[in-house]
């Protein structure tokens, strides 16, 4: 089930950063990364050339129905918290000082 919750939060990140009508012309470029680090696997989705989450509270992305896309329904982010949460792992959001934001995720690694 972990590998599955990990999917499901790296999917969700990738959607709110994933190029809306307003930034289609956008050459915004996503970095995605992985690894283990002893107890803890992470993830994360870097959007590095995209608007950011400028003037977003960065918290309440993760509340449902809550939304930057204008189609949007907000409830990706809240129920990928929940599943990683429910895990023992961590789900958060930055917004990077260039432009674009962070989606970092890590949950604990089944011994």
């Amino acid at each position: 089930m972990t590998r599955k919750a990990i999917a499901g939060a790296l999917a969700a990140a990738l959607l709110v950063a994933a190029p809306t009508p307003a930034r289609a012309a956008d050459t915004s470029r996503l970095v995605l990364h992985y690894d283990f680090d002893g107890d803890l696997s992470g993830g994360v989705v870097k959007d590095t050339s995209g608007s950011g989450l400028d003037g977003t509270d960065l918290e309440r992305l993760f509340e449902p129905f809550v939304t930057t896309k204008e189609h949007g329904l907000g409830v990706g982010l809240s129920i990928s918290r929940a599943v990683v949460t429910a895990h023992g792992g961590r789900l958060w959001a930055e917004t990077n000082g260039e432009g674009g934001a962070t989606f970092h995720v890590s949950l604990p690694v089944p011994v």
